[in-house]
């Protein structure tokens, strides 16, 4: 007995001083606790607990303004539950606060319901990453260009990497919509490309590397937009696609991603598909594309979230009220409203008295949370189990992680722009037997190639606000054989889509602006799209050039190997 008060004295004791010298570690070691708690019941028997306000709760995933848990916001989620939480840029303010935001909301999300939340963030890459990061993550177009499995498993990987160590689970990526990086498109640069089965690779493998982190993805935007150049946020939006061409080309990546099991996410877009469903009901709504094609014919058996039903392609439809019972009805798990409290105490009233009247069966209802309590217990266990996840908050930790991870997206970068430029040139032996002339406005190219003293070599500055005619009078008496061209410009893009031919000169473009600025790409020998690379310590490429040409007939680069990494 004696010894028995000593430990729990001690225990006492250990404990407070833990609290007063370790605040972040005793936040996130009770973090970890709380989340164990969740798996010592079955989804089924924590769903048999829950009351009807809970469940309810778990149907929503909410933004809000805030970049703390303020008074209000705690209030907010106390009353109605609500089970899972967006990110924007307008609540991070720094990589710490970031931490503890997200740490607080677990606890207070625990300490309302005993279940953990989810986390969610858009962290694709390029313009679409709410995390900042340095250098950024590349557009994922550059990475359909590419086409490595290796490589996007391994962006998976430190995506999700990135995300578990500020406390996200949930990742809101991958875009699996089939697009041209060449044809002027909201979503084109987001897209892996237009080629079904080089998205359906690419997206399972960056899919994998977010789970092999303890981050769930989110397939988006089913059932595929990206044929379409209107931006449903701004504007409701139809696509004239059919069933069959559908399923030859759009539906593919999620067919694949669905292969990855139940713990996973599809989010759904809110375009008309009239020759799809004749009911004309956003994809949202419609109860043919949610449960005949997503559930059934696909065979998902994930959870399935709408995109924000504040976007006016659907506000201009419903109010947010009714668009959330409309999609819960057609067979959406989770919807998503990203602001107004309002709106959002308005929704959930609407789907708790649409139960109550029997519009939304409860049996419904349970099969919902089901699922989505499900995923949390996959991601409770994966969370106890994994090494992965930082748990620490010291600035010294932050710094090893941020200068990690800024190596890691440094190779990656590189890796991109040495596989393009390998595959720059068809014909290997073009610089052997050409002169090669270089124009640019860049001062610093010009001078660093001017160094490697390639044979024959001439470069010419390409001034602002150049005439036409000077530039056509360039082609037509210049004795270059081979010419590259870098555009960094609009004006530049606009002034080379304005020439007709080149006079039987090979025209290697390297292209900085968007890739669907450059129009008649057939008149070149090639192009180079660089858009958003950040060429800051990457080798001169100058040099790089000298390089490529004399490296053997066999020579291959491959991203290294990492198919065989650990199953889940």
């Amino acid at each position: 007995m004696y010894i028995n008060n000593i430990s729990i004295y001690l225990n006492i004791l250990f404990f407070f001083l833990q609290t007063i010298l370790f605040p972040n570690f005793t936040l996130a070691n009770s973090k970890l606790i709380l989340q164990r708690k969740q798996t010592n019941f079955s989804p089924q028997d924590q769903l048999s607990k829950m009351t009807l306000e809970e469940k309810i709760g778990q149907l929503f995933i909410i933004g809000f303004s805030q970049s703390s848990l303020d008074p209000s916001l705690q209030e907010h989620i106390r009353k109605y539950k609500f089970g899972s939480f967006i990110f924007f840029k307008r609540n991070f303010k720094g990589p710490l606060d970031i931490k503890k935001f997200n740490s607080d909301l677990n606890q207070l999300s625990i300490k309302t319901t005993g279940i953990m939340p989810l986390l969610a963030v858009d962290q694709e890459g390029g313009n679409v990453a709410r995390i900042e990061t340095k250098p950024t993550i590349p557009h994922f177009f550059h990475f359909g260009d590419v086409n490595d499995s290796n490589l996007n498993l391994s962006l998976g990987e430190i995506t999700g990497k990135l995300l578990s160590h500020y406390g996200f689970n949930l990742n809101l990526a991958p875009v699996l919509d089939l697009a041209d990086s060449k044809v002027d498109s909201f979503i084109s640069l987001r897209s892996f490309g237009s080629d079904p089965a080089k998205v359906s690779s690419l997206g399972y493998f960056y899919s994998k590397g977010l789970l092999n982190y303890g981050v769930i993805p989110t397939a988006k935007h089913f059932p595929g937009l990206g044929s379409l150049d209107s931006d449903p946020h701004l504007k409701t939006v139809s696509s004239d696609i059919n069933l069959t061409d559908l399923e030859k080309l759009d539906l593919k990546p999620f067919v694949e991603f669905t292969k990855l099991g139940p713990n996973s996410m599809v989010m759904l877009s809110h375009i008309i598909y009239p020759k799809v469903d004749n009911s004309r009901l956003p994809a949202s709504f419609s109860k043919y594309i949610v449960q005949n094609l997503l559930r059934e014919k696909i065979g998902f058996k994930g959870v399935i979230l709408t995109d924000d039903l504040q976007m006016k392609s659907s506000s201009s439809i419903s109010t947010a009220p009714e668009a959330s019972l409309k999609a819960l009805q057609a067979g959406a798990d989770m919807v998503m409203l990203s602001w107004s409290m309002s709106e959002q105490r308005k929704a959930f009233e609407k789907v708790k008295n649409s139960v109550e009247l029997g519009i939304l069966s409860k049996e419904q209802l349970d099969e919902k949370v089901l699922r989505i309590l499900s995923l949390k217990h996959f991601l409770a266990d994966k969370f106890n189990s994994s090494q992965k996840r930082s748990l620490a908050s010291s600035d010294n930790s932050q710094l090893h992680f941020t200068d990690e991870s800024s190596k890691e997206l440094s190779f990656i970068q590189q890796f991109i722009f040495e596989k393009k430029l390998n595959g720059l040139f068809a014909d290997k032996d073009l610089l052997s037997r050409s002169k090669l002339c270089l124009i640019s406005n860049n001062n610093f190219l010009i001078s660093d190639f001017s160094k490697t003293k390639i044979k024959g070599f001439k470069s010419y500055n390409l001034p602002k606000g150049i005439n036409l005619s000077v530039v056509k009078n360039f082609f037509s008496n210049n004795t270059c054989e081979t010419i590259l061209v870098t555009l960094e410009t609009l004006d530049e893009v606009y002034l080379f889509n304005s020439l007709k031919s080149f006079n039987g000169k090979n025209v290697v473009v390297i292209n900085h602006t968007i890739p669907s600025s450059l129009i008649d790409r057939k008149k070149y020998y090639s192009v180079l799209d660089f858009y958003g690379l950040k060429t800051t310590g990457l080798k001169p490429l100058s040099s790089r050039f000298k390089e490529l040409f004399h490296k053997p007939d066999n020579y291959t680069q491959n991203y290294p190997d990492k198919t065989k990494a650990q199953k889940l």
